[in-house]
């Protein structure tokens, strides 16, 4: 098989320069927190990987989609009743206007 002569310009990918920078000073005797190519060597702040919201069931369609799409399918999510809860009305104008248009 055949290469294309393009292949040849390509370069290495920077995280892995990184890495290898980064075991290289961590041999010396470095301390170092490892943060490159996704790993990092301690768990992710709950304040960070959980998120409590409350907001209306209208917009949460399409949320699992939009979610699995940024997190490339690691993220999920759970949805609870909380309340019934009177609409502002700018809400269900808008509400409205979408079915009238339907």
């Amino acid at each position: 098989m055949q290469s294309s002569e393009r292949i040849t310009k390509l370069g290495t990918e920077g995280a892995f320069a990184v890495l290898a920078k980064a075991k290289a000073m961590e041999a010396e005797g470095r301390s170092i927190i490892h943060l490159q190519i996704g790993e990092p060597d301690f768990e992710t702040p709950k304040n960070i990987s959980e998120v409590k919201a409350e907001i209306p069931l209208a917009e949460t369609f399409g949320y699992a989609t939009v979610l699995r799409s940024l997190t490339q399918g690691r993220a999920n999510h759970t949805l609870s009743f909380d309340r019934y809860q009177a609409l502002p009305r700018t809400i269900a104008d808008k509400l409205l206007s979408k079915l009238q248009c339907a």
